[in-house]
């Protein structure tokens, strides 16, 4: 007869922040922000690794982009 050991729970925690998504949306901008941003302030970023969603705001966006 076959019985639980043990149980354990496991969480996916890749590190992801919208400021390591943010050199994909600037290779994606490529200079062309209001193409990404499509005339909004804010645009939603996901991360390819776990499904995380982070909103990035064009003002943040462009000050990262003068700092790197």
């Amino acid at each position: 007869q076959l019985s639980l050991l043990e149980q354990r729970t496991y969480v996916w925690e890749c590190g992801c922040s919208v400021d390591r998504l943010y050199p994909i949306l600037g290779r994606l901008a490529d200079g062309d922000l209001d193409e990404v941003f499509g005339g909004e302030e804010i645009v939603t970023l996901t991360c390819p690794r776990c499904g995380a969603r982070y909103r990035a705001a064009r003002e943040q966006f462009e000050a990262w982009k003068e700092r790197a």
